[in-house]
């Protein structure tokens, strides 16, 4: 009987129907993250773009971050949806900065290649070293966020049941 009845089904009514059945429970969904060729889509309100310089963070389609790699973007995301303002800077800032010492030390690096001072060199060497140094801190403490950001995001999937009444 059932079957009949699927038989009668328009294709294109069926096709529309299972559109507005996967929007709702995947596009829209308040918890989902998935990827396409170009961009992440999260949380039914952030798109995270690529470029060719990182990230761009995307809220109902007005760019309003940037970030230098995916996952502290969608990192961003979870803070942003949590409302966790103090994580959501730090991320930015972690990254921003963890960026500008990455590009010092191919600075670095390059003049140590090139230059035929000695002085030069080894004051330039020295500065290389703290520069490593603070990159080992400062993936440290974006790596902290991005565990932080991860957390949040698990203790809303674990609350879900009781927010729902089961």
């Amino acid at each position: 009987m059932a079957s009949r009845n699927l038989r009668r089904i328009d294709s294109k009514k069926a096709a529309k129907l299972l559109e507005t059945i996967a929007r709702q429970h995947v596009f829209d969904n308040a918890n989902s993250i998935f990827e396409t060729d170009d961009e992440v889509s999260a949380f039914g309100q952030y798109r995270i773009k690529k470029s060719s310089t990182g990230c761009i963070i995307l809220k109902r389609n007005v760019a309003i971050q940037e970030t230098t790699n995916l996952r502290s973007a969608l990192s961003w995301c979870i803070a942003d949806k949590y409302n966790l303002i103090q994580l959501r800077n730090n991320l930015i800032k972690y990254d921003h900065e963890l960026s500008r010492r990455e590009k010092d030390v191919l600075y670095y690096i390059h003049t140590i290649k090139n230059s035929q001072d000695c002085d030069l060199k080894n004051t330039v060497l020295d500065r290389l070293i703290q520069c490593k140094d603070r990159i080992k801190c400062l993936k440290k403490k974006l790596d902290k966020c991005i565990n932080s950001a991860k957390y949040c995001q698990q203790k809303g999937f674990d609350n879900e049941t009781s927010r729902l009444g089961f």
